[in-house]
């Protein structure tokens, strides 16, 4: 997500792990092969592992352990527990993924939402 535009970049899969993560970075960089990029990850062995693929045009800063709070993306994932899993039981994985879906398409309607609730103004980003 870029939290000064409020754009987000996203794929969907059932889990989480070095192949998705790589999965999910490669198309990221390939979409924008045209910039210098730079992502803020917590410290998530999908992250931090040595089999991750780099990429020239994408850059990777870690944030210290136990600290979400500085993770942008955490106010995104408090948003969308408010919006779609709140006190709801889900019968199946489709239930599931149709739920997200429905919330990134509500943050693709609502950018200057998802600035305000991703931009820190100590990330320093207006360059």
């Amino acid at each position: 997500m870029n939290p000064v535009s409020g754009d987000i970049f996203s794929i969907l899969a059932p889990n989480c792990d070095t192949d998705i993560m790589s999965l999910f970075i490669e198309n990221f960089s390939n979409e924008y092969q045209d910039y210098r990029n730079i992502m803020i990850m917590d410290k998530a062995g999908w992250h931090t592992t040595s089999y991750l693929k780099s990429f020239d045009n994408v850059r990777y800063i870690f944030l210290p352990p136990y600290s979400p709070e500085l993770n942008p993306t955490e106010h995104l994932w408090a948003k969308i527990r408010d919006l779609k899993f709140r006190n709801i039981t889900f019968n199946s994985m489709n239930e599931v993924m149709n739920a997200l879906i429905e919330c990134f398409e509500y943050f693709d309607e609502n950018k200057d939402m998802v600035s305000k609730l991703t931009y820190f103004k100590w990330l320093n980003l207006d360059v």
